[in-house]
């Protein structure tokens, strides 16, 4: 009798993805924080040092050009975008063990990337079983 593996490597494979993105997201989300602090107070920096920039000049110059987006900060007025919320990290860690590479987020905390090769080398695996 041939037992039906589909639900088990199913529920494997959202559970490591569960843990994968549980890790990245704690790996990655407080250096995303300090880039959007570092960002906050390079702006206020700038606005004390040249009194006759505007908030709103500076906005507009900031939009063109942002020291922040290496850091994965996506800058948009005065908003920015967390690349390591839950769901995004879910879908990396998804596109990791898949192969995929989607490419828009990766780690930038060394801890971060050896996390990835070492969760590519045994989700990569798991996912080819499935």
């Amino acid at each position: 009798m041939m037992v039906d593996r589909g639900p088990v490597l199913t529920s494997a494979i959202i559970f490591y993805l569960s843990i994968g993105a549980a890790i990245f997201h704690v790996l990655e989300e407080p250096n995303f924080q300090k880039a959007v602090t570092e960002y906050k107070n390079k702006k206020d920096n700038i606005l004390e040092k040249y009194p006759c920039l505007s908030p709103e000049d500076l906005e507009q110059i900031l939009e063109a050009v942002s020291d922040a987006a290496g850091q994965g900060v996506t800058i948009t007025g005065n908003k920015t975008f967390n690349n390591w919320n839950w769901p995004n990290a879910v879908i990396f860690a998804a596109t990791v063990i898949t192969t995929i590479g989607y490419g828009n987020i990766a780690p930038k905390t060394s801890a971060g990337q050896m996390f990835c090769i070492f969760y590519g080398l045994f989700g990569v695996p798991l996912c080819l079983t499935w």
